[in-house]
């Protein structure tokens, strides 16, 4: 029952709802997490909100062909990008031959979504902090990559998730406060 306005990561999203329906639609039955509304993309809502009612392509060229079928009212740029991350996915699972439940508990459970609520006023609108956040990324340090460097080889520890957790962490505190001292000297 809560609404958020994303400014950036709406792709992001809405890749992760496609593939979410997609799973719901191969027989791991659940309720969606959340749903998506688009506040310039009207048509889009209910397309994407009924997307698993297209049934799934068996080969990657079939898209285009299943696309075609559609009714003329469904066709626009954005429902066409849609419609192929939705066949993509399903057929990206098919190759993959991958365990789909503890595929999707680990994508509930392990998934962390990195989110920071901003007041968004008139003087600041959602335009002008998107454009903001987006212009001048920050570039990683080579510190910063090293330290990417150990959290992937904690992660592939063959280590119960819980304790490979605390690994991090702790590895992530004992960083954070070499760094510190190192930035007093």
């Amino acid at each position: 029952n809560h609404l958020f306005e994303v400014i950036d990561g709406q792709q992001r999203l809405t890749t992760l709802y496609i593939l979410l329906k997609v799973l719901n639609k191969r027989g791991n039955k659940f309720q969606l997490p959340f749903t998506i509304d688009y506040a310039t993309r009207k048509s889009c809502i209910d397309f994407l909100k009924n997307i698993e009612v297209h049934s799934f392509v068996t080969k990657k060229e079939d898209i285009e062909a299943s696309w075609n079928a559609l009714p003329d009212h469904d066709k626009n740029v954005d429902n066409y990008h849609l419609f192929a991350s939705y066949h993509t996915i399903f057929l990206w699972l098919e190759q993959a031959k991958i365990n789909e439940s503890e595929f999707l508990e680990k994508g509930v459970n392990d998934v962390k979504l990195i989110w920071h609520p901003v007041t968004v006023t008139e003087s600041s609108n959602a335009k002008k902090l998107f454009r903001n956040i987006n212009s001048g990324k920050i570039r990683l340090t080579s510190s910063d990559l090293i330290k990417a460097l150990f959290v992937l080889h904690f992660q592939k520890l063959n280590l119960p998730l819980t304790k490979r957790n605390q690994i991090k962490t702790e590895f992530a505190n004992q960083w954070n406060e070499i760094e510190k001292q190192l930035n007093q000297d």
